[in-house]
Parts: structure tokens; sequence; C-alpha cells
């Protein structure tokens, strides 16, 4: 059987990873809502632009003192998120849904409900075909029912 070739890629779309592969974070996030002004719909870009912009609010942020917050303040939710956040975007992303399931299961009322709403984001931006947004879905329901 003859191989179907792929559709070439939107020129567009080819830039905002260029301009990532380049590490211009503002660049590629710039080319992505580009490609989304152009089409909406584009759940290619949308999930790209969330992982660009995860990426640009961690750059500048000291990790390890973003983590150190974190034990030192195990009740603040403001602490877990930031923390969640910085391991997700270094790629740690089974301690990122572990912490904020944690603080689910031990918090109540809006810090609750904060780090539920963030763990849902970051289900979405690992996208329902990645078995951690499973696995992370199935603990989440886990403890809050």
């Amino acid at each position: 059987p003859a191989e179907v070739p792929e559709p070439p890629m939107d020129p567009a779309l080819a830039a905002a990873y260029a301009a990532l592969e380049e590490n211009d974070l503002d660049g590629a996030a710039q080319a992505f809502r580009n490609v989304l002004a152009a089409d909406p719909g584009d759940s290619e870009a949308k999930l790209a632009l969330a992982q660009v912009e995860l990426m640009l609010s961690t750059r500048d942020v000291d990790a390890d003192q973003v983590r150190a917050d974190a034990v030192a303040k195990p009740d603040d939710v403001r602490a877990q998120i930031a923390a969640a956040e910085i391991d997700l975007a270094q790629g740690f992303v089974e301690p990122a849904i572990d912490r904020l399931v944690g603080f689910v299961a031990r918090s109540a009322g809006a810090d609750r409900d904060a780090a539920r709403v963030k763990l849902l984001d970051f289900f979405e931006l690992l996208g329902p075909d990645d078995p951690r947004t499973a696995i992370g879905r199935q603990a989440l329901t886990r403890v809050l029912f």
C-alpha cells in the first residue's frame, strides 16, 4: 500500500514551532495567538499556546525557592499551585499532579476548588491521550468523592 503523505503544516503554525525551537517563547506565544486569531478552533495551537504560556509564567522564577515555599507552607494553595506549575513546566508531571491531588484531599472551600481547577487545567494541557491525564483524573475523583 502506498503511503499517504501528510498534508503540509500551516505556515503560521510552522512559524510558531520554529520560534519555539529557537527558544523564543514570546515569539512562539504570539505566533500561536496569530494561528488562533485565524482559526479559533485549532486545538493544536490552543494546546501549544497553553504550554508556552506555562513556560513563560515560570521562566523567571526561582524554582528551588518556590518548592521550598511549598514545603514550608503545605496549607497555602498559592504556594502549592506555584510549585506544581514549576514541576509541570520542568517536565515533572506526576509530582505536579500528586502535589495538587494531595492538597485537594486535605483542604476545603475555595482553596480546594482552586487546586481542583488548576488540576483540570493541567489535564487539558496534557491532553486526553496522555495516560497521566486518566491516572490524575482517577486520583482526583477518589479524593473528591
